[in-house]
């Protein structure tokens, strides 16, 4: 399971949990509708930290790197 962690523009953490990675794909690949330049504060998957930092305009490079586990 893939859980991403952000904090909106009022400053409030929430987060976006996908159970594969074709709906983790399809969600960046279609029209997101929260603001791209939200920075996103955890990015884990089955609970292990993947390591990345950025905004969640960043995310869809990230997902679609060769090393990204796709399982």
């Amino acid at each position: 399971m893939y859980e991403l962690h952000y904090t909106d523009s009022y400053k409030i953490d929430r987060s976006l949990t996908f159970e594969q990675y074709s709906d983790l794909t399809r969600q960046f690949l279609g029209c997101l509708a929260i603001p791209d330049y939200l920075k996103v504060t955890s990015f884990t998957f089955n609970g292990e930290e993947l390591g990345f930092q950025g905004t969640l305009g960043d995310v869809y490079n990230f997902i679609s790197s060769d090393s990204f586990p796709k399982t």
